[in-house]
């Protein structure tokens, strides 16, 4: 009886795996990326949704490396949130938040404003993607605020401060 117990469990075991493409280590079930007449099926996970949206993007070739680098972040910081094989379809905008919040929290001092807001672009290009490939209804991004960057005073020198300036340094004015 455990015998027969057992060779059900193993058989429905190598039925995930062979027909599902089941993943025991991480326990998830890998769905076709391009399934029946989407290019990019809507219950497809999050990193290769992104990915796939990344690669049928038409655009510069600095704009796509531009892209890849901030997508290799925002990967990183949903996996460390558990939110990576999470369907397309239901990344919502609070979603989207946590990871910003968790590559915030990676980056340390690293992460400025500017660089939030550059993250925010890139992403919400695929996302744009994605739309346009009928994947997902909505942009998280759409109404993710950008951060307001501190924008730096140049400090502006009187006649005189120049002067020292440049007799300071040896700079001769031509």
């Amino acid at each position: 009886e455990r015998r027969e117990a057992t060779r059900t469990l193993l058989d429905n075991e190598f039925c995930r795996l062979r027909e599902k493409d089941f993943n025991p280590i991480t326990k998830t079930e890998v769905e076709d990326a391009y399934e029946g007449d989407y290019k990019i099926h809507p219950s497809t996970g999050l990193v290769a949704a992104l990915n796939a949206a990344l690669d049928s993007m038409t655009c510069t070739t600095a704009t796509k490396t531009d892209t890849r680098s901030s997508l290799k972040y925002f990967i990183k910081a949903a996996r460390e949130v558990h939110l990576d094989s999470k369907p397309i379809e239901e990344v919502k905008k609070r979603h989207v938040r946590l990871i910003f919040e968790q590559m915030a929290n990676s980056r340390g001092d690293e992460w400025t404003p500017a660089m939030h807001n550059r993250y925010r672009r890139n992403l919400s290009m695929l996302f744009k993607e994605l739309m346009e490939l009928e994947t997902v209804e909505s942009n998280p991004f759409s109404n993710f605020k950008p951060m307001k960057a501190i924008k730096r005073l140049r400090e502006i020198l009187t006649e005189e401060e120049r002067i020292k300036r440049r007799l300071a340094t040896g700079v001769s004015r031509s």
